[in-house]
């Protein structure tokens, strides 16, 4: 529901984008240059702002209904991951799309693509370890980055979805991490 919001603010901010990166393209071209991949750049700071509140909201309408309210977003079902900062040492939460896979979690660390990993991707990098809410079940995770072959099994399905990750593959210069949440225990 919320990250509706945020698709809408950027949606509002991609025909600009989209222009400025064909202006640098034909730019290049005219020089000699080449650019295979378009990168994608930060949001602007009100972009940003907004962004934040949304997942907030998202976050605290999940957790008073349990996932009946904004369990759903983008055509996938949605989970709350909870990381801890690798420099701050505190508590962070983010409203994810993901899809199941047996009975692990697949998310896509795609910072919508921007040419950056989302700080999420980068704590969990760190510590291996997380903590997800699915509707009202806490579970503890392991982390794990899909190696080339899972991606190879698991990308198509992700583009299945239809919830963006195609195009936000083609804003960043390197492959989208496919994130395994593997479940370890219920809290």
């Amino acid at each position: 529901m919320f990250l509706s919001i945020v698709t809408l603010v950027q949606a509002h901010f991609e025909p600009c984008l989209r222009i400025e990166k064909r202006y640098r393209r034909l730019k290049l071209k005219e020089h000699g240059g080449t650019s295979e991949k378009p990168l994608g750049k930060p949001y602007p700071p009100i972009v940003a702002r907004l962004a934040r509140l949304a997942i907030a909201a998202h976050v605290a309408l999940y957790r008073l209904s349990g996932g009946t309210i904004a369990g759903r977003a983008q055509h996938m079902p949605v989970l709350l991951l909870t990381t801890t900062g690798r420099k701050s040492g505190k508590q962070h939460t983010t409203a994810l799309v993901y899809m199941p896979d047996g009975d692990d979690f697949v998310v896509v660390a795609s910072n919508g693509g921007q040419a950056r990993l989302p700080n999420w991707w980068l704590n969990m990098r760190k510590s291996k370890q997380a903590r997800i809410e699915v509707g009202r079940k806490q579970l503890r995770v392991s982390v794990q980055q899909a190696n080339p072959e899972e991606r190879q099994r698991l990308w198509p399905r992700v583009i299945a979805y239809r919830a963006g990750h195609e195009t936000y593959q083609e804003r960043t210069p390197y492959p989208l991490p496919l994130v395994i949440l593997h479940p370890e225990e219920a809290l």
